[in-house]
């Protein structure tokens, strides 16, 4: 599928350093994640594909250099784009969580979970957050370190959605 549909079209990158910018290594992101949904890869690595697009597009948001033209108007399509990326990645995970056998990602169900629950936190989506961070916080196979984590998450969700402590 990948050679039919995109290998016959795609005329290459340029060969670049050892370390890319944070355009290069976006634009490459998006190639893998064009190749993930062209060969119907599990909705896992799509999620993780668009994660790390997330990420990149935060990081690249986060240091925009001062000068840059229109800057305000760059960070603001930056944060969507990270926001688009990040319910991509919640909504891929939270398909893997009911389609797929962990290991996903190579995590295990409650580091999975922490995740996907400040996913939802992220993209607005406050309840799945704390339902989510209250399977952690009652679980009995996770250790106390992700508990603690997953109280000071419950906290942030409580404070940013404006909710009161229960």
């Amino acid at each position: 599928m990948i050679r039919n549909n995109i290998s016959a079209n795609f005329r290459g990158l340029k060969e670049g350093e050892d370390i890319l910018t944070y355009d290069e290594a976006i634009t490459r992101h998006k190639l893998a994640l064009v190749n993930a949904v062209v060969k119907h890869a599990k909705a896992s690595e799509k999620a993780y594909t668009c994660l790390k697009l997330g990420w990149l597009c935060r990081g690249k948001a986060e240091t925009l250099p001062e000068n840059t033209p229109n800057r305000k108007e760059v960070k603001k399509q930056l944060a969507e784009q990270e926001k688009d990326y990040m319910a991509n990645a919640y909504e891929g995970f939270m398909e893997a969580f009911s389609k797929e056998p962990f290991p996903i990602c190579g995590m295990k169900e409650i580091p999975l979970t922490y995740m996907v629950a400040d996913l939802a936190r992220q993209i607005g989506k406050y309840d799945e957050a704390l339902r989510m961070v209250a399977r952690v916080i009652t679980s009995r196979e996770a250790d106390e370190r992700i508990k603690s984590k997953a109280r000071d998450l419950k906290d942030l969700i409580r404070a940013e959605s404006g909710k009161a402590e229960e």
